[in-house]
């Protein structure tokens, strides 16, 4: 079973992703930038991160940059109202991008695309 690590400061957003994403097979947790990111991926040990990067003044931006140094092979969907979310990540791009409000297929569609090429180039 897949794990899945929501990060979203949204506690309704982050726990329907929750429950979309169990109810599809994932083992999935969630956590709001006022945790500890790193210390919750070494302990959970996700092979996917969903990070919105929307927090007001926490710098959701920071927090990418420190994950895909540490972690560099571990897939990260950012997520965001913003329609121009990609512009945003140019010299560092994400694994992937997800416009909120999304549609639950598109999402599952996402994490198993990332999750099942992971498989693959982890090896």
């Amino acid at each position: 079973m897949a794990k899945v690590l929501v990060v979203d400061d949204s506690a309704d957003i982050r726990d329907m992703i929750i429950q979309v994403l169990t109810t599809f097979g994932y083992e999935v947790t969630g956590t709001s930038l006022k945790d500890d990111v790193n210390s919750l991926i070494s302990c959970f040990k996700p092979q996917l991160i969903l990070l919105d990067v929307w927090f007001g003044i926490n710098k959701a931006t920071e927090i990418y940059k420190q994950i895909k140094s540490a972690y560099k092979k571990l897939p990260v969907i950012l997520m965001s109202a913003d329609g121009d979310l990609e512009s945003h990540y140019k010299d560092d791009p994400a694994d992937d991008y997800l416009e909120k409000p999304f549609d639950i297929m598109a999402l599952k569609d996402k994490v198993e695309l990332l999750l099942h090429k992971e498989c693959f180039t982890s090896n």
